[in-house]
């Protein structure tokens, strides 16, 4: 099962497990259900390993659906929560918003307010459709926002970081400042190349 390989991944790993299976990120996925616990099914999991991996995990829900998830999230992974809302990593809403441009504005300015804090490689995304569809003004439109959202997760660039590439020719050269500022510039070109050595960003979406 994909999940009993959790210990092999980090919050880094851009690989997502699912009960039974092992999908790729990016990949966006709808589940069909006919009972409650079938809706937690796949979902629950899905987000509690982010949770214990630390990556950024956001849930559309609300009310007594919400709940149910909620529960279902602390069943195996109480303490990993709560530390995951402390830091920012787990958050929940109602809705994206009540127009596609709203919800499609929500996205971009959440999913890169995660990239900014927690330069993630994945941000696992929850959207209850029970949920989503009762906030918008007719089905049509959430079909549209559920066509370019994709559109918008593709777009959001990878965040790097600016780099002063080290110069040792300079009027001062040889004395204690330019070995001290010509380190601290070795050290900033060694960050750079180690951030540019990471997968860039994926977002792993379930539509429940």
């Amino acid at each position: 099962m994909a999940l009993r390989n959790l210990t092999e991944r980090g919050a880094g790993s851009n690989l997502v497990g699912l009960p039974d299976v092992m999908v790729q990120a990016g990949t966006h996925l709808a589940t069909y259900f006919s009972s409650e616990a079938g809706r937690v099914r796949i979902a629950a999991p899905f987000l509690r390993e982010g949770i214990v991996l630390g990556q950024p995990c956001f849930l559309i829900a609300s009310g007594k659906i919400l709940d149910s998830y909620i529960k279902a999230l602390e069943k195996d992974a109480k303490k990993e929560l709560a530390e995951a809302r402390r830091r920012g990593l787990f958050a929940t809403a109602p809705t994206p918003g009540r127009t596609v441009e709203e919800a499609l504005a929500f996205w971009d300015e959440h999913v890169a307010a995660a990239m900014s804090a927690f330069s993630p490689t994945i941000v696992r995304i929850v959207g209850d459709m029970a949920c989503v569809k009762a906030s918008f003004a007719d089905v049509h439109q959430m079909l549209i926002f559920e066509r370019q959202v994709g559109a918008v997760f593709k777009s959001l660039p990878v965040r790097r970081p600016r780099v002063r590439w080290p110069n040792f020719a300079r009027s001062h050269q040889g004395s204690p400042g330019c070995f001290r500022s010509g380190l601290r510039e070795i050290r900033e070109l060694a960050n750079y190349l180690r951030h540019l050595a990471r997968p860039a960003l994926s977002i792993a979406g379930l539509v429940v």
